[in-house]
């Protein structure tokens, strides 16, 4: 039998993968050897979520609650379920969409990151919208509309320009775990008044993520989670999430 660690780990690469069935089979051999196991709980949930059963979905989140009374995560995805009647999963975009295109293209690693608990459901190839909000451009999935990161200064205010042009994007989730955030931003459209490049081109084969790690700015809380009400420009885990709002 293997260890409730060992499952805990396939059971979140299952759902990076979008692999909902294998997650929901690994995530209830947790439960069935620790019915209280809170990250099993909402993975479970969310599973059934992306399967398209709503009413195992809100039974376990519930379940959840009855625990852990105010957990975050299970009472914000339990009032999608309510609100929304049936949740529409998340389509998982082809590997096309990670190819680098110079200038329209690029890796970028998100910064003021969500509450790591959050990080680890999200699924690879997971769609999100830029949402501008004054100086900063955080980045959001369209199903939930749950807040993952926000842009470097550097890149932000570069597409903040070009968005206002008329510029439109497509954004991807590449990678993600308890500790970092990986999305690939994709040039749709560009204005005729554009007169620069969406993305500038990097020396490095790493696609522009080591360009966008190190800012000259004062250290980021990568604590600090939430999501705030802009302009659109165009998932569970271990314990209980931070999903406070960010200012």
């Amino acid at each position: 039998m293997q260890s409730i660690s060992q499952l805990t780990t396939l059971a979140v690469k299952s759902s990076q993968e979008g692999n909902w069935e294998n997650g929901r089979d690994l995530n209830q051999q947790i439960v069935d050897q620790e019915p209280q196991n809170i990250g099993a709980l909402n993975r479970l949930a969310f599973c059934y979520m992306q399967l398209g059963k709503t009413t195992e979905a809100k039974k376990t989140y519930e379940q959840v609650l009855k625990i852990q009374k105010f957990n975050s995560i299970a009472q914000k995805y339990l009032a999608i379920l309510k609100q929304k009647g049936n949740f529409v999963p998340a389509v998982n975009q082809i590997q096309e969409d990670f190819i680098e295109e110079p200038g329209k293209t690029k890796s970028v690693c998100l910064q003021k990151l969500a509450d790591p608990d959050v990080l680890q459901g999200i699924a690879i190839s997971t769609s999100c919208d830029l949402i501008v909000k004054n100086h900063r451009v955080n980045v959001q999935t369209k199903q939930g509309k749950i807040y993952l990161g926000c842009l470097p200064d550097d890149i932000a205010f570069r597409l903040q320009k070009l968005i206002k042009i008329g510029n439109t994007y497509a954004v991807f989730v590449q990678s993600a775990n308890k500790k970092n955030c990986i999305v690939f931003i994709k040039e749709l459209s560009r204005s005729k008044e554009a007169l620069m490049p969406s993305f500038l081109a990097t020396s490095s084969g790493l696609t522009g993520i080591q360009e966008d790690v190190v800012l000259d700015e004062a250290p980021l809380d990568t604590n600090e989670t939430g999501s705030d009400e802009g302009t659109h420009m165009d998932i569970p885990s271990e314990d209980q999430g931070n999903d406070d709002e960010m200012e």
